[in-house]
């Protein structure tokens, strides 16, 4: 998912939530969006269904919680 809009739409829907943008909240909520919005694009209903699921990093990272 390289998208530029989509990930800039991400991140504005967070700060309308009232996040700040860089703390650790931020970071962890907008990986789980990116991830639910590229299952989205895929139309996969679980990552594991997705050819990239092995080596996906944004997936590893947000199910590590990684800041």
């Amino acid at each position: 998912m390289s998208r530029p809009g989509v990930i800039a739409e991400l991140e504005s829907i967070l700060e309308l939530e009232g996040y700040a943008r860089g703390t650790t909240q931020w970071n962890q909520l907008l990986r789980e969006r990116k991830v639910d919005k590229c299952r989205e694009i895929k139309r996969f209903r679980v990552c594991s269904e997705c050819p990239a699921f092995d080596n996906c990093t944004l997936l590893r990272e947000w199910l590590r919680n990684d800041p």
